[in-house]
């Protein structure tokens, strides 16, 4: 059976201002038209990509050093927790040693652990004074108490504190941005 073209086009066209050999007319001129982008469309895109890699790299490079002191600082509360805790039940003294000659920590007679290239380390002293070199020692006793030092690790943007508490052996505090 044939197909009406006309009879289908009135049945889904009727709206249509163009009859249908007009439309078939204007399909093939469109067709003809060559298609693409313009030069100007194409700059437009490839400076709006290399904006958005320029912001993200930005982003990201920031984030990853602040990672690196977020986990350099739980590493060291935990190595801490870890020695009090051993001294409790061995019921021997555990003792922490943060070398910021070599940029290390670990505990005494374990071996010892790297901070991170980006993460600066200092001891501040109960005096109030604070230490960028030398070996300071965090001794855990199960009898006695603990030492009034602090511990201050940061990046160019953040900084953390490393409190030594006679409860949970330490906590971390932030400090907030000036």
């Amino acid at each position: 059976m044939p197909i009406d073209h006309a009879a289908l086009y009135r049945l889904f066209c009727d709206s249509c201002s163009a009859s249908p050999a007009e439309s078939m007319n204007m399909t093939a001129q469109t067709r003809n038209r060559q298609t693409g982008f313009t030069l100007l469309e194409l700059i437009v895109v490839l400076f709006l990509m290399t904006l958005i890699a320029g912001l993200s790299l930005a982003l990201f490079s920031n984030r990853s050093s602040s990672a690196a002191l977020d986990a350099s600082a739980r590493e060291l509360v935990a190595m801490m927790k870890r020695a009090r805790s051993a001294s409790i039940v061995n019921g021997q003294v555990q003792t922490v040693i943060v070398d910021l000659d070599s940029s290390r920590y670990g505990l005494e007679g374990k071996g010892s652990k790297a901070f991170s290239k980006d993460v600066t380390v200092s001891v501040m002293l109960p005096s109030a004074e604070e230490m960028k070199s030398g070996k300071h020692l965090f001794s855990f006793d199960p009898a006695a108490g603990l030492e009034g030092k602090t511990i201050l690790i940061a990046i160019p943007r953040r900084s953390l504190l490393i409190r030594i508490d006679p409860v949970v052996a330490a906590r971390i505090e932030k400090i907030p941005p000036l």
